[in-house]
């Protein structure tokens, strides 16, 4: 009875984000300065919450925080492949839904 307590317990939380993951509409974001844009895909996700939603891009190598009420992100990049010196990339802007997932 323990272990399968335990299992529902593990499990459980991801079947719950698989679910959100897959009705979470894609994110057409724009790069604050930039006429940059990138979109966000619900297969991204790694984590959601109440007020962020997380994402993965690149293989793990950029992570963004989109804040759900504002729709405002933060992208994280690590580019250090090649140079220990290399710097790590921050983005911020704007996100909106896109129903198309084109800009």
């Amino acid at each position: 009875m323990k272990c399968q307590l335990l299992l529902i317990v593990l499990i459980l939380p991801l079947l719950l984000l698989q679910k959100a993951a897959a009705v979470q509409a894609p994110l057409y974001c724009d790069v604050r300065g930039s006429d940059d844009h990138f979109i966000l895909y619900s297969h991204q996700i790694i984590w959601s919450g109440e007020h962020y939603i997380f994402y993965t891009l690149m293989d793990g190598l950029t992570i963004a925080a989109v804040h759900r009420p504002s729709l405002r992100y933060n992208r994280l990049t690590n580019l250090n492949l090649h140079q220990p010196g290399e710097r790590l990339q921050l983005f911020s802007g704007q996100c909106q839904i896109s129903e198309s997932a084109t800009p």
